[in-house]
């Protein structure tokens, strides 16, 4: 019985991976497309996203284009998510 309980639990975690696995291929996707956006594009997409999704995105964005995320955001929101991101605020 015990066997059995540790390997349902252990298909389990392998689903939960398998599921983050690919949330992060489709952030990397979607960063991929929002690098070749320019801020005003981005601003209406930007307004119906949460933070974590915002945070992922800029994340996997290139270095060169993140500042695109932020300048794209109102300044409370972009102040906000840059204090998320230097893991001021939880």
């Amino acid at each position: 019985l015990e066997v059995s309980t540790l390997k349902q639990h252990m298909d389990d975690l392998n689903t939960q991976v398998l599921a983050v696995n690919k949330k992060k291929t489709s952030i990397k996707d979607i960063a991929k497309t929002y690098d070749t956006m320019k801020p005003d594009e981005l601003k209406a997409i930007l307004g119906g996203i949460d933070d974590q999704t915002v945070m992922g995105l800029y994340s996997n964005m290139s270095s060169r284009n993140r500042k695109n995320i932020l300048i794209a955001l109102p300044n409370d929101r972009a102040a906000h998510i840059t204090q998320l991101l230097a893991g001021f605020m939880d």
